[in-house]
């Protein structure tokens, strides 16, 4: 495997002015949202308001990455420790789950982050959290799998955690539960099924047998990406290995190839339908392509590697061509698909990903309306009735502070660290 090329900065020019003002007014929307909620309209947080898709320790990694832009309009470094203090107040005094998104391992994956700097000499303030999760997942009582709510999410702060003893352990038994539940092809093919009784009383009359994800939030790309991580720190690396192997060959047996759309549908089941993807993190080519990248450099595989760039390069090509996302978000909307394009950018020096990359940029601003939201966004989700909905929020996964941090990415020298929460990092060749 050749070695990645060294991170550079690719919001130039035009677009590198038009991106430092929009962060500007992201920076200081945040700033008052943590000051005063109550002066946003129609403001919208769902979830556990210390979280780090809805709340404080998403909003702390967009003020750490503001940290190291020169022109910040405030003092970042100061908000941030105001908000990992609320989120680690809010970690000891209520019961949280533990998944990584909207549970207490998400708090303590981004208190991690800033440990040198807060620890007391001989006293780890994450200690007693891992062995809790060491025990918890000994007696296997988590039934999802996935990243954004399950084993896998609890593995990624895990992961971060090595070499600690406890994190160890915490992994050989994410590690264990993964290959219990998987299921065979009978082709050398391996993936997870989302029983019917985790699905919503729709779907569940749809899907009475479940379904196959193929997102990397919820299913197979994101548990493949996953293993393939602790495959390379070489704990049950021959186990991680042989799941990786496996979800690879059945997700390429998914792929439709030649389509005109996305080659990848949300979701594969025995009985019910499937639905065409759009580019996204969450769902669809751009994320997979990425999973698949991760899986080809643990394993040393330039075959896999290069089916990787080949969908990525597809997707690339569509959405030069398709019409703008209809928000900015980082897990389904435009500055998400910039970010995703600039990671493969970045992995492999194609111009195709860099001119894909900036113009999802450039649909990022042209959605910008100053006054509007938090920093001139708003941002569409669904209800439980299924209605799309335009919210104001602050959000990492759907709102001002993911936007943030892309284009932060975007514009900065220095590599992201915080997209490893996504699964989408790239894993160092060797």
């Amino acid at each position: 495997m050749t070695a990645r090329p060294a991170w550079r900065p690719i919001l130039e020019g035009a677009q590198r002015i038009r991106a430092a003002e929009i962060l500007e007014g992201l920076a200081l929307d945040v700033a008052r949202f943590v000051q005063a909620p109550q002066e946003f309209a129609d403001l919208h947080q769902a979830g556990n308001a210390a979280a780090l898709a809805s709340g404080d320790a998403g909003l702390a990694l967009f003020l750490a990455g503001l940290t190291r832009y020169e022109n910040a309009p405030l003092d970042a470094a100061a908000l941030r420790d105001t908000l990992l203090k609320r989120a680690t107040d809010a970690l000891a005094a209520r019961a949280m789950d533990a998944s990584l998104f909207n549970g207490f391992t998400g708090i303590a994956w981004t208190v991690q982050r800033f440990l040198p700097a807060a620890r007391s000499p001989g006293r780890d303030p994450l200690a007693s959290i891992d062995d809790v999760l060491a025990e918890y997942l000994l007696q296997r009582g988590c039934r999802q799998v996935d990243l954004i709510s399950g084993i896998v999410g609890i593995g990624v702060y895990l992961l971060e955690r090595l070499p600690s003893p406890a994190a160890k352990a915490g992994l050989q038994s994410i590690v264990a539960m993964l290959d219990s539940r998987a299921e065979t092809d009978g082709a050398g093919g391996t993936a997870w099924r989302v029983p019917a009784e985790q699905l919503d009383e729709v779907d569940r009359v749809q899907y009475p047998q479940g379904r196959f994800d193929l997102g990397v939030a919820h299913g197979v790309p994101g548990i493949m990406a996953f293993l393939a991580r602790v495959a390379a720190t070489g704990i049950e690396r021959e186990r991680s290995s042989a799941l990786v192997a496996g979800s690879v060959a059945w997700l390429m047996r998914q792929e439709r190839v030649g389509s005109e759309s996305a080659a990848f549908p949300y979701w594969v089941a025995p009985v019910g339908p499937t639905r065409s993807t759009e580019l996204a993190w969450c769902y669809g080519d751009l994320g997979i392509a990425l999973a698949m990248m991760t899986a080809a450099t643990a394993a040393g595989r330039r075959d896999w590697r290069d089916h990787a760039v080949r969908i990525g390069l597809a997707a690339a090509i569509r959405s030069m061509h398709a019409s703008s996302k209809v928000d900015a978000g980082l897990c389904h909307g435009s500055c998400g698909i910039a970010h995703l394009f600039n990671r493969m950018y970045q992995a492999t020096g194609d111009s195709a990903f860099l001119d894909a990359a900036r113009n999802g940029y450039g649909n990022v601003f042209a959605m910008h309306r100053k006054g509007r939201g938090i920093g001139g966004f708003l941002s569409l989700i669904r209800d439980s009735n299924l209605q799309d909905l335009w919210i104001t929020t602050p959000e990492l996964l759907n709102g001002a502070a993911g936007i943030g941090l892309g284009l932060l990415a975007g514009m900065l020298p220095d590599e992201p660290s915080w997209d490893r929460i996504l699964l989408i990092s790239p894993l160092r060749p060797g």
